[in-house]
Order: structure tokens, then C-alpha cells, then sequence
């Protein structure tokens, strides 16, 4: 009876191969690596059979030189028929508020989408930048765990608590009109 076992090495894979009563041997295989499926031939997922919906909101945030939120401004939004992660009751330095025509609200984090991961060379630590421009696009579930949240506004507030962005939800004709954020 053979008894395989393989280890990992930097150029490859080792696999050793040892049959009692005789020597091990040895043999190096080349490394593969993944092949990479081009986007366009990826199959999206498909669409719920059920009502579940999510908003794709399209933002312009511009800040200024000391990191302050100057503006979000609402570019495009649409409403659709499609999955969400699961992503409610997540924290993160940046909020996003649900708010549902009973004026309840249901929250979730977000990373702040104006820092940037820079990566040097190997071995040196990563830095982190801030865009003072950049164009956000956020997914908003409308629903949890198949039931519609009946969400009507949608606020953001950024990482002092501060709201940045509001918008009134028509879910039914699928548009969104920006408002003034509510004061703190």
C-alpha cells in the first residue's frame, strides 16, 4: 500500500511518495497557477423569484484638504431585482441608515470609499491615501432575509457621525430624489 504525502516549496510542489519496504522518492511538479475568467464571460447570478430589490446609488463625494466630507451628490440611482450580501446590522467607520415609511431604521458600515490602499515593494508596509474626489457606487439591500424593508430614505453619515448624504426612496417608480442630510 502507497502512502502519498506533498509539501508546499517556493518553485512548486514536492511530492513524495514512499512504499514500505522500499526508498522515498522524490519529484518536483511545476507550479500552476489559477487561469483567470475574464468578466465578460461570467454568468451573472440570477434573479430572485421573489421581490427582493436593492439600490445601486452612484455618489460624487468631494472633501477637502483636511479630510472634511464637503459634498455627496447623488449621480445616478436605480432600483432593481437582484441579491444583496448580507450586510445589515455590520459595523464600520462609515454608516448607512435604512429608513422605513414606519420610521424605523435599520443601519450597516461601510469602509470610508475615499481611502485608497496604496502597496509598495514587497516587504514595506502599505500606505493609505485620501481621495479628495472619487466617484462611489453603493449597494443598498431593500429588503432582509426576503422581507422588504419598505425603506424610503437613506442616509449616510461618515466617520464623526455626521450626516453626508440623504435621499428620499420611491420604491415603486424605482427613483431617488437627494435631500439635505438631517442635522446631528
Amino acid at each position: 500500500m502507497a502512502m502519498l504525502g506533498a509539501a508546499l516549496v517556493s518553485v512548486g510542489v514536492l511530492i513524495t511518495t514512499s512504499v514500505p519496504g522500499l526508498a522515498a522518492s522524490s519529484r518536483q511538479v511545476p507550479k500552476t497557477t489559477p487561469t483567470l475568467v475574464p468578466a465578460g464571460v461570467l454568468t451573472p447570478a440570477p434573479s430572485p423569484s421573489d421581490e427582493r430589490k436593492i439600490a445601486i446609488l452612484q455618489l460624487l463625494i468631494s472633501s477637502a484638504g483636511d479630510g472634511q466630507v464637503e459634498s455627496v451628490k447623488l449621480q445616478q440611482g436605480r432600483i432593481i431585482r437582484r441579491y444583496a450580501p448580507y450586510v445589515l446590522d455590520m459595523s464600520g467607520p462609515w454608516t448607512v441608515e435604512l429608513v422605513s415609511d414606519k420610521n424605523e431604521i435599520r443601519k450597516f458600515g461601510t469602509l470610508d470609499p475615499r481611502l485608497v490602499r496604496v502597496y509598495s515593494e514587497e516587504g514595506k508596509a502599505h500606505t493609505t491615501i485620501l481621495e479628495a474626489q472619487i466617484t462611489w457606487e453603493l449597494v443598498v439591500p431593500l429588503y432582509d432575509r426576503g422581507i422588504d424593508l419598505h425603506v424610503r430614505q437613506i442616509i449616510i453619515r461618515d466617520d464623526t457621525s455626521r450626516p453626508v448624504f440623504a435621499t428620499l426612496v420611491n420604491p415603486d417608480k424605482g427613483t431617488f430624489e437627494q435631500i439635505q442630510p438631517p442635522n446631528p
